[in-house]
């Protein structure tokens, strides 16, 4: 038989070796109650995340009683500091003169060299291997350089979906800030709807019912208005939807407005949207449709690229615009924290 004291002290040893030796006073309760709260505090940092002002890039919080605005955040690289387009879709960009500012190396890349602007030259010059930080943490990544006027002036790049999938995003387009967190952090806010997203060559769809026809919308919130491909066009022509209330050249494309419940967006049974405006894109059939930041805006969201889905938290309130056409920002949201 094994002596008492003997088996005593093995059972010390094991709780030593699993949980620590406790301090003198201290019990292995007290030690299990510190890793509990530690746990706590550090799935509360993990919510809380790293919080950061948007800028603007473009649009208005009012443009015809649509909040068209594209957001950027602050970038550093190489020492120099930058403001980026968030866009969480496709890969990540930068301008030829940022790469030439941060003195990259542009290496070749003969795929790219088939993507041609209007005037039928190559939008990219390459690629380029860079470190991009941006919530107080690096990135390194591969590029795609473009012309600088495929960006708008004093934007450095643009934050695509192969950086932004490792994080969970919040745009809150009142303040603006968007939170960062690691992607999967578990839900604290119940939302209005919460709509599954497909992952698809670096981007992130969203099935809806748009004037009737289902359609898989990618999520695009650099893009300022909904933007229907040809099939999706088609689609319409086939099942006789009949033409919109209004339609307008902008910048040589052509925009449609969407009036009324016939020509509604349904997001879900629940989130139904009016009021839209469309670009019509002539893609030769190859291209896709999405959802830009006049739908987007009109929420609190949250997307998780871990989860595939797009949580709705709240409807935010538009913006005004004063008479002289100054638009008056939108209301500020009340503090979650």
């Amino acid at each position: 038989m094994i002596p008492t004291t003997r088996i005593s002290l093995f059972i010390a040893a094991l709780v030593a070796t699993f949980v620590g030796t406790p301090a003198r006073g201290q019990s292995i309760f007290d030690t299990g109650e510190k890793a509990e709260q530690e746990r706590k505090a550090q799935e509360e940092r993990a919510f809380r995340g790293s919080v950061i002002p948007m800028g603007i890039e473009s649009g208005a919080a009012n443009d015809h009683g649509r909040d068209t605005r594209v957001f950027t955040i602050p970038v550093m690289c190489a020492g120099h500091k930058a403001k980026f387009t968030w866009s969480g879709s496709g890969q990540t960009l930068i301008t030829a003169s940022y790469a030439q500012e941060i003195n990259a190396t542009i290496n070749d890349n003969p795929d790219l060299k088939t993507f041609l602007g209007s005037d039928g030259k190559p939008l990219f010059h390459g690629d380029a291997a860079v470190e991009l930080e941006f919530a107080g943490k690096k990135h390194s990544a591969t590029v795609f350089v473009i012309r600088d006027d495929q960006i708008t002036p004093g934007v450095g790049g643009i934050i695509g979906y192969d950086l932004a999938r490792d994080y969970q995003w919040e745009v809150d387009p009142r303040v603006p800030r968007i939170t960062l967190r690691r992607a999967g952090t578990p839900a604290r806010r119940k939302a209005m709807a919460t709509l599954p997203l497909k992952e698809e060559d670096l981007e992130l769809y969203v099935r809806v019912k748009l004037r009737g026809i289902e359609e898989d919308l990618s999520l695009m919130p650099n893009a300022p208005y909904v933007q229907a491909a040809e099939k999706l066009q088609e689609a319409w022509n086939s099942a006789h939807v009949g033409k919109p209330s209004q339609e307008r050249d902008v910048n040589g494309m052509r925009m449609i407005v969407l009036t009324g419940n016939r020509d509604a967006l349904a997001l879900s049974d629940d989130v139904v949207e009016m009021d839209l405006a469309v670009l019509l894109l002539a893609d030769g059939g190859t291209g896709h449709s999405s959802l830009g930041s006049s739908v987007l805006n009109r929420f609190v969201y949250c997307v998780d690229p871990k989860r595939k889905d797009v949580m709705l938290l709240e409807r935010v309130e538009p913006a005004a615009a004063k008479p002289d056409g100054q638009r008056l920002p939108a209301k500020q949201p009340a503090s979650h924290e």
